[in-house]
């Protein structure tokens, strides 16, 4: 008896509406979900310009435009990257595969070492989980480089690409600003203490620290137009995400993404900006990867 997982990614588009796609494994098969309802689906390998589904708001959103999304397959990887207008949207959900455990009657030889390859692939994927953080996946290239927030609440960890610059931030933060200079890319990270009377939501702190945080970043004045705000995960606590696009002193079109959030009384707020068509997913794992701590607070450097 064999148990072969389906895999399943989930999303939240800029209107509301949830979008999931699945690889059954079983039945060699992708599908793509609007709503819960299957939108598209075929044979895998069979769709290599991706599955285009018509996404509806969803009721109650505060941006009541239809959607068009296409979600692409690797056809021999488990990887679905889905894009609206172009664009790279982050998964909400990743693929949680499970396993069935058989019951001792149906055990047998063979089936024992079918558990212990099952067992060995679980083993390298928390090992892949953890190399993230650091390591990398294969041809991720490794999180290096690492800078500790004057106040201790966090540790950030950066690709060699990456270079720290000076930061400008209110005495009441304290920063990484972190540059890729070849790729035209920066991720800001900052980091406080709330006070007692402080209310714990991450909205406030958008409405408090963002223009603080961008206006680290390399944009023309007055170019910074906001596109969409949204609830999203990041570094694994509820996040308030505020997207948005911006001219470059030459001229460039850029987009920035900013979430904030809240873990044990401390407030966050982390942000990045990369040219325009430049997929997101490598600003993203150094946002990722940055280490919330409590450590002792070292004063304003010099």
């Amino acid at each position: 008896m064999s148990v072969t997982p389906s895999l399943r990614w989930e999303w939240t588009l800029a209107n509301g509406a949830r979008v999931a796609a699945e690889i059954d494994s079983k039945q060699g098969r992708e599908l793509v979900l609007v709503g819960g309802r299957i939108a598209s689906e075929a044979p895998r390998g069979t769709k290599p310009d991706g599955h285009s589904v018509v996404v509806p708001h969803a009721p109650g959103t505060r941006n009541p435009d239809t959607l068009t999304a296409v979600a692409s397959f690797e056809p021999s990887s488990a990887i679905c990257i889905l894009r609206v207008d172009g664009h790279e949207v982050n998964p909400t959900a990743w693929p949680k595969p499970q396993r069935r455990v058989p019951e001792a009657e149906d055990e047998h030889p063979a089936m024992r070492w079918l558990i212990y390859a099952a067992v060995g692939v679980a083993v390298i994927g928390i090992g892949i989980a953890v190399a993230r953080r650091t390591g990398g996946g294969a041809g991720d290239p490794p999180l290096s480089g690492t800078q500790r927030a004057t106040n201790g609440l966090f540790i950030a960890h950066y690709p060699a690409s990456f270079r720290p610059k000076p930061i400008v931030l209110p005495p009441l933060l304290a920063g990484s600003l972190l540059e890729d200079d070849t790729a035209r890319a920066a991720v800001v990270l900052a980091a406080f203490e709330l006070e007692a009377t402080t209310a714990p939501d991450r909205w406030l702190l958008q409405q408090r620290f963002h223009d603080e945080v961008l206006a680290n970043l390399p944009k023309t004045a007055r170019s910074y137009a906001e596109i969409d705000r949204r609830d999203e995960p990041c570094l694994g606590e509820a996040g308030a995400v505020i997207v948005g696009r911006y001219v470059r002193p030459d001229g460039s079109k850029a987009r920035v993404w900013s979430c904030a959030f809240v873990k044990d009384r401390r407030g966050y707020i982390v942000a990045y900006a990369l040219p325009d068509k430049e997929p997101e997913a490598p600003l993203r794992r150094v946002v990722e990867g940055t280490e919330l701590t409590q450590l002792e607070s070292i004063g304003t450097p010099p």
